[in-house]
């Protein structure tokens, strides 16, 4: 029969072993677990392109390679940014011209609200996809405030331009949400953590000065 003493070590062992499985930091699988992939449309090489690099990004985060991971994603946020940019101006211009028709209630220009509606819609929905993903590149370099903000932004724009939103059965934004949840345990935890240390070095301190004196 095992001791006592081999039993808590067993114990004691699987109990940092669970809750290390938590932390992206060490699990690279935890972290790429977290991410949006998105939708890949191999007619649309825009998004292939754009998926493409989240697929290059995950690679680097297995390997431990998280400033490539940020450098990749960083791209795809700039690429995510100007497809948004392109698809309101194309929306703007189409309202700037019906307001000037002769015959604003014309039933194709309601269906071409609908197509530049919906294509603002999908390139609002891959920028936060990559905001997300972005939050998880920061969290596993330390950088917490970095990935909260880049989560919030997520599902700031999921909510107010894409119109998805969190318990509805919308899987990306479920998982910022829980993104964002995760971050606020990890930054009260990090906080913990300087104060216990803080502490400690008082205490050293304290201990130094009394042996000197």
């Amino acid at each position: 029969e095992e001791s006592s003493e081999t039993v808590e070590s067993h114990v004691s062992d699987e109990s940092v072993e669970s809750e290390a499985s938590d932390d992206p930091t060490i699990f690279p699988s935890k972290a790429i677990s977290r991410m949006n992939l998105g939708s890949r449309d191999e007619g649309d090489d825009r998004e292939v392109e754009s998926a493409d690099l989240v697929e290059r990004a995950c690679r680097h985060l297995a390997r431990g390679q998280n400033d490539d991971a940020l450098r990749v994603l960083t791209e795809a946020f700039q690429r995510a940014q100007e497809d948004v940019t392109g698809a309101r101006r194309r929306m703007d211009d189409f309202y700037f011209r019906k307001s000037r028709s002769d015959d604003p209630s014309d039933p194709e220009e309601y269906e071409i609200e609908d197509r530049l509606d919906s294509d603002l819609r999908d390139a609002a929905s891959e920028m936060a996809n990559v905001l997300n993903n972005l939050g998880v590149a920061h969290e596993v370099r330390g950088e917490y405030q970095l990935a909260t903000n880049s989560f919030r932004d997520a599902l700031d724009v999921y909510r107010n331009v894409c119109r998805r939103y969190e318990n509805t059965g919308d899987a990306d934004v479920d998982r910022t949400v829980g993104n964002i949840l995760q971050m606020g345990m990890a930054t009260r935890s990090q906080l913990t953590r300087e104060e216990l240390h803080g502490e400690a070095s008082d205490l050293a301190a304290q201990a130094y000065r009394w042996m000197g004196s």
